[in-house]
C-alpha cells in the first residue's frame, strides 16, 4: 500500500526514481553509472517535449542530460530550490529567462550557472539538437512544494530588439 507521501507525489508528477537512484539516501555508496543506467523521462508539455535521462538522483544533488530538439524549448519554464549548473555538449542552448527577459547564448563546452530560484528555458534556435548535462544541488525542490506541476503565472519579458543591438 502506497503511503499518503508517495500518492501525493506521484499526483504532483514527480518520477519516483527522484532522490532515490542509483541508491536510497541511506545505502549511498561509489558507483559507476553507466549510460544504460539512466532513468529515461519526457519533461514537458504540449509539443515541446524534452527527452531527458536522470543519471543520478540523491537527497543532496541532482545530475541529468537533457536532448532539445531544433526548433523546440523547455515548456513549462523551471525553477530550483538548488543551484543548477549546465555544461553543453553539442550544439548552442539559448537560455531565457521569463521573469526578466535575460537571454544567454551558450555553445558546445560553456558552463552556464542558475542561481536557486532562478526562472528558466532554454531553447533550440538552430538546425542541430542541444545536448547538455546538468547538475542541481543541494535540491530540486523544498520538501514544502515539490513536483513537476510548475506553473510560471506571469507574462514573459522579452527584450525588445533594435537596430545596432538589444534594449
Amino acid at each position: 500500500m502506497a503511503t499518503k507521501k508517495k500518492r501525493k507525489e506521484k499526483k504532483m508528477g514527480i518520477p519516483a526514481h527522484h532522490g532515490r537512484f542509483p541508491f536510497v539516501p541511506h545505502e549511498k555508496r561509489p558507483t559507476v553509472l553507466k549510460p544504460e543506467m539512466r532513468m529515461p523521462r519526457l519533461y514537458g508539455k504540449g509539443k515541446n517535449f524534452i527527452g531527458t535521462y536522470t543519471c543520478a538522483s540523491t537527497d543532496k544533488i541532482h545530475v541529468s542530460t537533457f536532448t532539445v530538439a531544433p526548433g523546440k524549448f523547455f515548456d513549462p519554464p523551471d525553477i530550483h530550490v538548488g543551484d543548477e549548473v549546465y555544461y553543453v555538449t553539442k550544439g548552442e542552448a539559448h537560455l531565457f529567462n521569463p521573469e526578466t527577459g535575460q537571454v544567454l547564448i551558450a555553445a558546445k563546452k560553456d558552463f552556464v550557472y542558475i542561481p536557486a530560484g532562478t526562472w528558466h528555458q532554454v531553447w533550440n534556435f538552430s538546425s542541430e539538437e542541444v545536448t547538455f548535462i546538468n547538475w542541481i544541488a543541494p535540491q530540486l525542490w523544498s520538501e514544502k512544494k515539490r513536483g513537476t506541476a510548475i506553473s510560471f503565472d506571469k507574462k514573459s519579458a522579452f527584450y525588445k530588439s533594435k537596430p545596432g543591438g538589444v534594449e
